[in-house]
């Protein structure tokens, strides 16, 4: 099957080529500097691997264990009940049309789907009283058991020499982790620059990861393996998610930690506090044709985003959403890498600020070093990579997105983001004030941004 993310390094060339056919003249920002033949990262790999899931046989209608929809009863033990029931029990819980009321959050466990008959008539309605509580957790856990790395671990490397590897096998979620103090700025985000993968191979004192390992972590850095045991197989589809409760805390409304081959998709998010959508820790995960709209808040400190992508997570994939009313809409940090945002549509972008309230990033990369993330042929207003949290990660590729408001910015930050890529990208609106770009740091390469293509 076409994968539209298999970008190489020769269909790049070929585009710029063609960028210079179209203009007759050299583009805007071309510094050349960075070797692209060298960047290996496999985008076409992100989101669910679907082959991996099992069969769904177990269809259950909650309306058959009395829960019901009609926007006023609490269904918090009965459903409670229900989830216990099934554990262990690759599950679908089918939500009919109705208003479904919960005063508490709803926990999942492995290979449980909740199902809705669509985002329009299937509504589950989150009152949690102010507390700091999400309303869907999907979350697993990590091994005590920590792994000493006795070699450099290399950029575009498999192997990982280890002092042992008793416990490990095949097919086991690996956290690689060093000290990267010296590329994050906040204290929260210490050890989140690392990596998720699998396990492809194990030898006496040696693993082989299934992916590439997407940044060097030298040895002086200590780096280290953690096994994560993740929650998998869990879907939320067909359905709308609505929060009653503004929270003074970060609180969100589907939360993934330590999560593998799950997804949302056909879903509706009305009014968030921190985040619609949370990938934390996490590997191929997907976010596919939702929409999401609104906060409670649009202020400064963590609030109002569409889905957030962060702290080590890999291989994660959100693509064909809409979002609106937002005051950040995709937002990569704290280590996420390997993820691609793509073909997606955000609009009315808002943040309450005094310089403006159109002026808030929608597609965001936020520091504490993202890197190597592919942000694909998304409608956005404005594209912008801050210095929110210090600096961010090397090799994110911006290719042939819009920006239809006041365009592309990446903030002067010190030390400088490095090494990022941008490709065919549009800055449309021709207004006075808008459509602008301002590109500053070192080893930018094919910073190709064009007011109209």
């Amino acid at each position: 099957m076409f994968n539209k993310y298999h970008l190489t390094f020769f269909s790049l060339c070929l585009r710029i080529a063609a960028c210079f056919l179209l203009l007759g003249a050299s583009p805007t920002f071309l510094f050349a500097q960075l070797d692209l033949a060298r960047l290996k990262v496999d985008w076409q790999k992100a989101g669910v691997i679907t082959d991996s899931l099992p069969s769904y046989d177990n269809i259950i209608n909650v309306t058959d264990f009395r829960l019901v929809g009609d926007g006023i009863t609490p269904n918090d033990l009965y459903f409670k009940q229900l989830l216990a029931r099934y554990e262990g029990k690759p599950t679908i819980f089918y939500f009919p049309a109705g208003k479904y009321l919960f005063l508490s959050p709803i926990n999942l466990s492995d290979y449980f789907i909740l199902k809705g008959e669509s985002a329009r008539e299937t509504k589950l309605i989150f009152d949690l009283k102010g507390k700091f509580r999400n309303c869907i957790n999907a979350i697993g856990s990590v091994n005590t058991s920590v792994y000493t790395v006795k070699t450099d671990v290399l950029q575009w490397s498999k192997d990982l020499s280890l002092d042992r590897t008793d416990g490990l096998k095949v097919g086991d979620m690996v956290l690689l982790t060093s000290e990267d103090s010296n590329l994050v700025e906040s204290e929260w985000a210490k050890k989140s620059t690392g990596q998720i993968s699998t396990i492809d191979s194990v030898g006496t004192q040696m693993i082989v990861f299934r992916e590439v390992v997407r940044r060097t972590h030298p040895k002086t850095y200590f780096p280290q393996l953690h096994v994560i045991r993740p929650i998998k197989g869990v879907g939320i589809e067909c359905l709308s998610v609505e929060r009653k409760d503004a929270t003074p805390f970060q609180t969100t409304n589907i939360y993934f930690k330590y999560a593998m081959n799950c997804w949302v998709s056909g879903v509706e998010g009305n009014k968030c506090n921190y985040t619609h959508v949370e990938f934390r820790s996490s590997y191929h995960l997907s976010l596919l044709n939702s929409y999401f709209h609104d906060a409670f808040d649009y202020g400064d400190g963590g609030k109002g985003y569409g889905v957030l992508v962060h702290f080590n997570s890999s291989l994660c994939l959100v693509e064909n959403n809409i979002f609106e009313q937002l005051r950040h809409s995709m937002v990569l940090q704290a280590g996420a890498n390997g993820n691609v945002i793509g073909y997606n549509h955000s609009r009315n972008v808002y943040w309450e600020n005094e310089q403006g309230t159109d002026r808030a990033g929608d597609l965001v990369l936020h520091g504490n070093y993202p890197y190597a993330n592919l942000l694909e042929s998304n409608v956005v207003q404005n594209i912008i990579i801050d210095d929110s949290h210090g600096m961010n990660g090397i090799y994110n590729l911006f290719t042939r997105n819009r920006a239809e408001s006041y365009g592309i910015f990446v903030s002067t930050t010190f030390p400088p983001t490095p090494e990022q890529i941008f490709d065919g990208n549009e800055t449309t609106n021709l207004e006075d004030g808008y459509g602008r770009y301002g590109i500053f740091g070192y080893h930018w390469n094919l910073a190709i941004i064009l007011k109209e293509l």
